[in-house]
């Protein structure tokens, strides 16, 4: 009887183990299906004249106005004394601000900037953005030029910055492709 016992249960042993490796293979996730993880780029710190327009925005955003009025170079600051910066910097104040876009050649920099301006009166102009001229100096990025714009593109391809040189002329010129395709150019002339 025991012998007949013992046969009784290979059979049985072996559909059960059977079963077992059916069901661990049939459950588990295939191992090729299993991605590998996105490979990671290290983050880049911005270039120091993002930092530099950044950080004018920032300061003009938390109404600190002495350091805001060391950024500028010394032709901006010769054009507009601290107490006339204050004066119009402190009707309104940004609520946000981020880079679109910037490009550099040499020690100049061209930063376009999204900015949240709430208007200073119901009359004034609406603001969506600054475009930033910046000038190196002394290894020490400066605002240069900052011209309030009433519409930022949503794109600035090929946006290229470079002096001027027809004769007479002083300043830079921008260039770069809209939203449409379109080519635009402006000619910044720096104080």
């Amino acid at each position: 009887m025991n012998r007949l016992l013992i046969w009784a249960l290979v059979p049985l042993v072996a559909l059960g183990a059977g079963l077992l490796v059916y069901r661990q293979t049939r459950l588990a996730p295939p191992t090729s299906a299993v991605a590998p993880p996105p490979a990671t780029q290290p983050l880049q710190p911005p270039p120091p004249f993002e930092v530099a327009a950044r950080e004018f925005f920032t300061l003009w955003q938390t109404a600190q106005y002495g350091p805001l009025y060391q950024l500028l170079t010394d032709n901006m600051r010769a054009l507009i004394t601290e107490a006339e910066l204050i004066t119009q910097l402190s009707e309104t104040r940004p609520t946000a601000f981020e880079v679109l876009t910037s490009t550099r050649a040499g020690d100049a920099a061209f930063v376009i900037m999204s900015v949240e301006v709430p208007p200073a009166t119901s009359t004034a102009t609406p603001v969506s953005g600054y475009s930033v001229l910046l000038r190196q100096v002394n290894d020490q990025w400066r605002i240069a030029l900052l011209v309030a714009e009433e519409k930022v593109a949503d794109k600035y391809g090929n946006l290229n910055l470079k002096p001027a040189t027809e004769p007479g002329t002083a300043g830079f010129i921008i260039t770069f492709t809209d939203e449409q395709g379109q080519i635009s150019t402006l000619n910044l002339q720096e104080p």
